[in-house]
């Protein structure tokens, strides 16, 4: 089976465009229409699709997506609008030469439709004239000379304020106590239903790192730490409790001695002695590391987010 890599790296070829290899994008210009050949993923399909994107409008005004995806359709071909854009839309899978073949077909007949339909070449604004293709906050963009200056200004502007925000670490901290709490009602709840070990470990994950975000306002080196304790220990304190209910009814029934804080500072030595130890410590160590991999995933993503926030990079060139 041919890789993402090989497919728009000989769709680039095929159509005589340019390859960025740092974002693996095919763009340039066929027939006077500016276009980008990119993978993108779509719902559940971890291997995405082959987006074939072009910008085009009529005398300024956006496309009619409903009669273009009328036109396409009678070549089989499938496509969406979206503004001045419009999405091509090919599966990734098959022989890497016919699917090139797939790919070319469909550019020259969405060539053809828009020429037919005297479209001109734009950028995303709907300014027509030449567009130079860009990577735009983790997407293809297309833009002309001065829309792109405007949104340079904007996101200069944008990062201005963000960065005159400042993190408030005690906030976010009450934050992430409080997004630990709710986690914990969560985890007692899935852990009737016999879900402790997974589903909770994320759920915790998650809501300590949104309280942490909501109350924070900024995340760091510090409260990615911060967060990642408050999950280990409110990970580890949830599983307690949740042990300790499950035995404290019957314990409780053979013996008053045996009270809820009782069983709680000594639930370890009472399902070791029932022996149930291997399995007690076999879950705990499940939910406290799903906890910690989901805070930690969800960390990661944010750091990525945050560098692509700002990202306007123009393919083949300097980007900001």
């Amino acid at each position: 089976m041919a890789s993402n890599k090989q497919y728009i790296g000989e769709a680039a070829k095929r159509l005589g465009l340019s390859l960025d290899e740092k974002k693996m994008v095919a763009y340039g210009n066929v027939k006077d229409y500016t276009i980008a050949v990119y993978m993108k993923q779509d719902g559940g399909d971890s291997r995405g699709y082959i987006c074939v994107t072009f910008c085009a409008s009529f005398l300024g005004t956006q496309l009619d997506p409903m009669s273009l995806q009328s036109e396409m359709n009678r070549n089989h071909i499938s496509c969406v609008g979206e503004g001045s854009y419009i999405h091509i839309k090919i599966p990734a899978s098959g022989n890497i030469q016919k699917k090139t073949e797939e790919i070319a077909f469909a550019v020259e007949k969405m060539c053809e439709t828009l020429s037919a339909a005297r479209c001109m070449n734009c950028d995303e604004k709907g300014i027509i004239g030449p567009a130079e293709v860009y990577y735009l906050q983790g997407k293809v963009a297309f833009f002309g000379e001065d829309s792109y200056k405007a949104m340079q200004a904007a996101m200069a502007v944008r990062q201005q304020k963000d960065a005159a925000v400042k993190e408030n670490i005690p906030l976010g901290l009450v934050g992430a106590l409080v997004g630990s709490l709710a986690g914990l009602v969560l985890m007692l709840i899935f852990g009737r239903l016999g879900r402790v070990s997974m589903i909770s470990g994320l759920v915790m994950g998650l809501t300590v790192v949104f309280g942490y975000q909501k109350l924070g306002k900024k995340f760091s080196t510090v409260s990615a730490v911060l967060c990642v304790l408050v999950c280990a220990v409110m990970s580890y304190l949830g599983f307690r409790l949740d042990a300790t209910i499950d035995i404290y009814g019957d314990l409780h029934a053979l013996s008053n001695a045996f009270t809820f804080g009782y069983c709680f500072q000594n639930v370890e030595d009472i399902y070791a002695g029932g022996g149930a130890g291997g399995t007690y410590n076999t879950n705990m160590f499940m939910m406290v590391g799903m906890s910690l991999v989901s805070s930690l995933i969800i960390i990661w993503a944010e750091a990525s987010s945050k560098k692509e926030k700002y990202e306007l990079y123009k393919l083949g060139g300097a980007g900001r």
